[in-house]
């Protein structure tokens, strides 16, 4: 079986969030990132990423949110 270069494939890193509100649909907000190998690309998420992933479900639902 021939590979193509001897590459793997990059790993994709995923950040999810479940938002519920009441009398609407749930929503799935996330976030991804690649990995591809590089020296200096980071491997996975830091605490700056999922910060931004609770200020982006919080505009979206345009208020508080509550984070268990």
């Amino acid at each position: 079986m021939f590979r193509g270069g001897g590459l793997d494939p990059p790993a994709a890193r995923r950040a999810r969030a479940a938002c519920y509100q009441t009398d609407e649909r749930s929503r799935l907000i996330y976030a991804i990132r690649e990995y591809n190998g590089r020296k200096d690309q980071p491997k996975g998420f830091g605490w700056r990423d999922f910060w931004d992933l609770i200020l982006r479900a919080r505009s979206q639902f345009g208020g508080a949110i509550v984070l268990v």
